[in-house]
């Protein structure tokens, strides 16, 4: 991953190809990049610009972005539907919600693993410091669930 000082060096390099072409330019979704004017006004520029490259590298930085963002989507599911349980308790839906509810969170924690598998030790140190206080909570609130069906 590019240090902040690479990513800014990046995005002055950017500016200074805009300055080169002497016209506005627009890099990938960013504030139009101008000429600067009597005032010095590349400063302002160069911060938007810089803002924008490091806001799109950090996006396709990260190769398991989709499969980080299907976990956090099935854990909402998953989280939903552990709170329907909770409310079905004293329902005859009560063992339906349960049992959707264990598909999901298994759905969860197969994905959460399989990703873990795949990472190196640094990004998986990363992803575990990130996330694995929501999967242990998920497992928690499944659990607190489970002991009021049996």
């Amino acid at each position: 991953m590019l240090s902040r000082f690479q990513r800014l060096t990046a995005a002055r390099s950017l500016v200074a190809l805009a300055r080169v072409g002497g016209c506005k330019e627009t890099v990938r979704n960013s504030t139009p990049i101008e000429p600067p004017s009597a005032w010095g006004g590349w400063r302002l520029h160069e911060r938007n610009v810089a803002w924008d490259f490091a806001r799109n590298f950090a996006a396709s930085a990260q190769p398991h972005q989709d499969e980080v963002d299907e976990i956090n989507e099935l854990f909402a599911q998953a989280r939903e539907e552990i709170k329907d349980a909770r409310d079905d308790s004293e329902t005859v839906y009560f063992d339906e919600a349960v049992e959707e509810s264990r598909k999901l969170v298994t759905e969860v924690l197969d994905k959460w693993n399989a990703l873990l598998g795949k990472l190196d030790d640094e990004p998986k140190a990363k992803l575990q410091r990130s996330m694995g206080l929501k999967i242990e909570q998920l497992k928690a609130e499944f659990d607190e669930v489970s002991k009021l069906h049996a």
